[in-house]
């Protein structure tokens, strides 16, 4: 597995072979950005 450290994506805790906490932390993170994306649209139709 490639480690990029200054990727905000990539994780230090993330150990690639427990695939159960990679995933957890792979929608955890997808819900972030999710968020991210509906305040931007807000904030674009507030406009």
């Amino acid at each position: 597995m490639y480690r990029y450290e200054n990727d905000r994506l990539a994780s230090h805790e993330i150990d690639p072979t427990t695939p159960s906490k990679y995933v957890y932390w792979n929608a955890k993170r997808l819900l972030e950005v999710l968020k991210e994306v509906e305040a931007t649209k807000k904030q674009n139709q507030d406009k």
